[in-house]
């Protein structure tokens, strides 16, 4: 899979008065809050995956295993998904709620846009993608709408081929409407044929009505 994408350059950004509406906006509803405590929850487990990865260390393989199939538990056939979501309920959000376990819906959607951002259908991807979607990109870049994310990704220079890695969603808060998918990448960027970067790329989706509401992402560079 190449296309030039998720390491892109700087875009325009929107007015400063507009975004901080935006911006304003999604912190009255406690998305961005949201996004980066759920993003602190879960960084510490894939970094002892890749630890274990590394050096080989099957115990903690082993424990690893075990709180996997502690996981899986968490939806049992037949039981119902307020039970489980009250079973598998662990740490806390921003609302004060804690998190439970997505639905493989959400999880579905964004495999779906990885298979289009693979072949660059930016068309195909539009549908994916609420009309006021607010984008926050790894640089510092941010902006509103999904023709502001197309031209981003036309500005970058490097083709990239990567490997999904992992994706899963989590709920903050059973009350209200929409889940968030968090999706890694294992990501190399070339130009001209040479190896210009290998990066892990970690992505949310805040994904609501079938849509994407709001998408960021982080990319940590590999030797």
């Amino acid at each position: 899979m190449v296309l030039p994408i998720k390491g892109a350059h700087a875009h325009k950004k929107l007015p400063l008065m507009q975004y901080e509406l935006v911006k304003s906006n999604l912190t009255k509803s406690g998305l961005v809050r949201r996004a980066s405590v759920l993003l602190g929850l879960v960084a510490g487990c894939f970094r002892l995956f890749e630890s274990c990865a590394r050096f080989g260390d099957m115990r903690m393989y082993s424990t690893l295993s075990v709180g996997l199939l502690i996981l899986a538990s968490c939806n049992p056939a037949g039981e119902s998904s307020q039970a489980s979501s009250s079973n598998c309920a662990n740490g806390f959000a921003p609302t004060g709620n804690p998190v439970t376990m997505g639905t493989e819906s959400g999880v579905d959607l964004v495999k779906a846009i990885d298979a289009e951002w693979a072949k660059m259908d930016l068309e195909a991807m539009r549908k994916f993608y609420s009309d006021t979607c607010v984008f926050e990109w790894n640089d510092g870049d941010q902006f509103q709408g999904f023709d502001a994310f197309a031209a981003k990704l036309a500005k970058d220079t490097l083709d990239y081929a990567w490997n999904m890695m992992w994706a899963f969603s989590v709920d903050d808060d059973a009350n209200a409407a929409g889940e968030w998918v968090h999706a890694g990448f294992d990501e190399v960027g070339t130009l001209q044929g040479d190896t210009v970067e290998k990066a892990v790329i970690e992505e949310w989706y805040l994904v609501q009505d079938d849509k994407v509401q709001y998408y960021s992402n982080s990319k940590r560079l590999k030797p």
